[in-house]
């Protein structure tokens, strides 16, 4: 899958990336309690962006970190979300909340690293979701930053044939 160049230039100037773990500024209204009993409120791992297919309005796609049952809200951990990119990267109005000391709506807690796990190159530009194996051989869902080429090469099997061969050669 190839992006325009206009797209990536989109992605290297936002200020929150795919992967990035956000808080929504309303965490600053929680009480100790509160967070010890769910020390994820009000925070979100940023999934991918969106374009609506008629208006060509940009979406944020954003995942829920926590169970919002602590704080009386329909919210859980899990559960994705759209939001317009206007709107998320909005600055907190500060007349309606005075004592808020975010600046914008949205701020990012954890930076992840973009770089692909694989190859280690800074060109993942979303994250894939993958099926993956654990140890006592469970399959579950992952979304994970890999390369559009290691991607590839992993689903042409290419890369189980390079780890092979590598192997051999260090024998």
């Amino acid at each position: 899958m190839a992006y325009s160049k206009e797209y990536i230039e989109f992605l290297k100037n936002l200020r929150i990336h795919m992967g990035d773990v956000v808080k929504h500024f309303k965490r600053e209204t929680l009480t100790e309690e509160q967070l010890e009993a769910d020390e994820n409120l009000y925070l979100y791992r940023v999934l991918n962006f969106a374009k609506h297919t008629e208006t060509g309005e940009r979406f944020v796609i954003y995942e829920s970190l926590y169970n919002g049952e602590v704080i009386g809200c329909n919210v859980h951990c899990g559960d994705v979300f759209a939001r317009p990119m206007d709107m998320f990267m909005s600055e907190v109005d500060h007349e309606k909340y005075p004592d808020i000391k975010c600046e914008y709506r949205f701020e990012t807690v954890e930076k992840k690293s973009r770089s692909c796990l694989i190859c280690g190159c800074d060109e993942v530009l979303y994250l894939n979701e993958m099926v993956l194996r654990s140890c006592i051989a469970h399959r579950f869902k992952s979304r994970v930053l890999i390369c559009n080429t290691c991607l590839g090469n992993m689903l042409h099997g290419a890369y189980a044939k390079t780890i092979g061969r590598e192997k051999e050669n260090k024998e």
